[in-house]
């Protein structure tokens, strides 16, 4: 069998579909991938054949505030519309003749290549999920930014663009479908056990929470310091994504320069050493560009980050408690997930300075019912199913469609209409 992958081309996105790629390749299915030139080592490794796409945003379009406002996201949708126009005839092209049997693509993004390719191709679609899903008891959209008037008005030309473009290629799906889900798949895998999910026992069986879907990463190298048993290991990842914030790094030294734990802090790639003003730091902290937080993590006894799902369900995995500092959407929700679970403590970044952070790192390390907690998710995210799990469902969405007629692929005036796109 020959499947597809697409996912918005950022690490939270594709690192955890990459066990997927790895177990379906040992199985003996051919993996296509979607992706960027900066991404393709990860899906090669994995296994998958990485198809290069071009991202085609204006200069700026993913970049994001620290404090997500309604401008920042009509903005982000916009950026996604134009990548949406620039990819889709490449990917289209790239495609032609070798067209997948199946196809996985996210079902709560904004990127939509993959269900508008699957439905031009006729083929069944399994949706992923790298956060959380929503329905009609909880949804995402509560962590969304207020709209002003403005905004609303710049959303409805978004949606006129949206229009606009799914006729200009004879799309089957309406901007409905994209927008509200209204055009289900054949099933739907979640990265995270049914736990953690808000309102996790309304969503019906076609939702397979089947946990996280790591691989081992070689290629992003491993954790070589032994671990030191006569001192905890507090890893920071704050400044390792996309956000901009030098002045939390002070802040941590101050916080915590005279605690008898071992501090490894990841500041990112655009917080430098040489934009970071720390002065004297004590022997017990360490400052990395980048840290495999993969093979760190089994080391660990508190896990300091964004809040991201993917770093959330790492640290779960490896039973380690959070002090989550979200910034965007779904961050806000995985924190508060993380406190009405009591796997950890949340900070508001407004609020986060040397005093609360030293208050929340000592308060959770002493918590004996949050170890408790986060052993028993432990427990939930490893018995989930995992790639395996992940694998059995998409071959049997296959099995299960080839044993019923598909929609009709286009035809050969469909595809050069395609390929004059790309020209």
């Amino acid at each position: 069998m020959h499947i597809a992958f697409f996912a918005m081309p950022s690490p939270g996105h594709v690192y955890p579909t990459l066990g997927i790629v790895a177990e379906l390749t040992r199985r003996g299915h051919r993996v296509s991938y979607s992706i960027t030139e900066r991404l393709q080592e990860a899906v090669v490794e994995a296994g998958a054949h990485p198809v290069l796409r071009e991202l085609g945003l204006k200069p700026g379009a993913t970049t994001i505030s620290r404090n997500l406002t309604g401008s920042d996201f009509v903005g982000f949708m916009d950026g996604q519309l134009d990548q949406l126009e620039a990819i889709y005839p490449v990917l289209s092209e790239a495609f032609a003749g070798d067209e997948p049997d199946l196809v996985v693509c996210e079902g709560s993004t904004l990127s939509w290549e993959g269900p508008l390719l699957a439905d031009r191709w006729g083929v069944p679609v399994v949706h992923t999920f790298p956060t959380f899903a929503s329905n009609e008891h909880w949804s995402l959209g509560n962590y969304m930014p207020r709209m002003s008037l403005a905004n609303r008005l710049r959303s409805l030309a978004f949606v006129m663009r949206l229009v606009k473009l799914l006729k200009s290629i004879d799309a089957r799906l309406k901007a409905d479908d994209l927008l509200n889900g209204t055009h289900p798949p054949q099933a739907r895998l979640a990265y995270f056990p049914r736990a953690f999910q808000f309102a996790g026992e309304t969503f019906d069986e076609s939702y397979n929470f089947v946990g996280p879907c790591f691989n081992e990463r070689a290629f992003q190298g491993s954790w070589e310091q032994p671990a030191d048993p006569d001192r905890r290991l507090v890893v920071v990842t704050i400044g390792s994504g996309q956000w901009d914030w030098p002045e939390f790094f002070p802040a941590c030294v101050a916080a915590v320069a005279d605690l008898p734990w071992r501090f490894v802090i990841a500041v990112g790639g655009r917080n430098g050493p040489r934009r970071l003003d720390l002065g004297p730091v004590p022997e017990n902290i360490e400052f990395h560009q980048w840290i495999p937080l993969q093979s760190l993590l089994p080391q660990a006894d508190l896990l300091i980050c964004s809040a991201g799902m993917g770093s959330a369900m790492e640290s779960m995995y490896h039973g380690v408690p959070v002090l989550a500092i979200p910034h965007v959407a779904d961050q806000f929700g995985v924190a508060d997930r993380i406190v009405e679970l009591g796997l950890g403590r949340k900070l508001a970044p407004e609020e986060t300075d040397a005093r609360s952070l030293r208050e929340a790192v000592m308060g959770i390390l002493g918590d004996e019912q949050v170890r408790g907690n986060v052993r028993e998710m432990q427990s939930l995210v490893r018995d989930a199913g995992g790639p395996a799990a992940a694998a059995d469902i998409i071959e049997q969405v296959q099995k299960q469609t080839s044993d019923h007629e598909r929609p009709s692929r286009p035809d050969q005036g469909t595809r050069r209409r395609l390929r004059a796109l790309v020209r």
